[in-house]
């Protein structure tokens, strides 16, 4: 099996993120919004993922505000305030969207509103767009 250029690793990344961003549209147009903003946070994170693959870095982690940071490191782009806003805004849905448990008497589905994943959806729309600019 051959392997993979960084290049080539990170294309994959970006291109799973884009996959992923049509699933949350999908879901979005659904009325699944629990759903849709836990697939735009996945997104996100795998456009990051890609900008650290096509350095030769295996990233790992879901917190998007740390994969940004690592990011920053690499020597890529400052991202201007609207991208930092958005990581912060979409890693609560990385657990919240999806367990029970993070809401004290709402389960996901109930708590997450047309207007919460409307906005996941602008975010990550964001990080994709920031990502796919600085991919080398």
């Amino acid at each position: 099996m051959s392997q993979l250029t960084p290049k080539e690793e990170a294309d994959r990344w970006m291109r799973q993120g884009e996959a992923d961003m049509k699933t949350a549209k999908t879901l979005f147009e659904a009325k699944d919004f629990a759903a849709c903003s836990f697939q735009a946070q996945q997104a996100a994170e795998k456009a990051l993922k890609a900008l650290l693959y096509s350095k030769g870095r295996k990233p790992f982690g879901h917190s998007l505000v740390g994969l940004l940071a690592e990011v920053v490191k690499e020597g890529f782009p400052e991202p201007n305030q609207d991208v930092r806003e958005a990581t912060n805004s979409l890693d609560e849905h990385y657990t919240s969207s999806r367990y029970p448990d993070a809401f004290e008497s709402q389960i996901p589905a109930e708590h997450n509103t047309e207007t919460i994943a409307k906005q996941a959806l602008e975010c990550a729309q964001l990080l994709l767009h920031y990502s796919g600019e600085n991919t080398p």
